[in-house]
């Protein structure tokens, strides 16, 4: 039975290396884990750190923004996807 790694030579290919890159971890509102980008993900700060918040939280706390004035959260395109590293 042969596989493309029995065919490979171990010849480096050109180009930057390529990737994706998902991070789990528990969101700062509800405590669920979720899978998202760390570079893309909502987040609030706390004592310096970035914490990240789930869809469900900022489907949940945007109406509470629009009744008191503030500016809805908008998620980035992928917040909750792997991005490419």
């Amino acid at each position: 039975m042969s596989t493309d790694d029995d065919d490979y030579s171990g010849e480096q290919l050109s180009g930057p290396p390529m990737g994706y890159l998902i991070v789990i971890g528990p969101c700062f509102g509800c405590g669920k884990v979720f899978a998202f980008s760390a570079q893309r993900v909502p987040s609030v700060v706390v004592e310096g750190d970035r914490r990240p918040v789930c869809a469900d939280c900022i489907e949940h706390v945007n109406p509470m923004r629009v009744a008191n004035g503030l500016p809805l959260f908008t998620p980035l395109p992928g917040a909750y996807e792997a991005g490419e590293e």
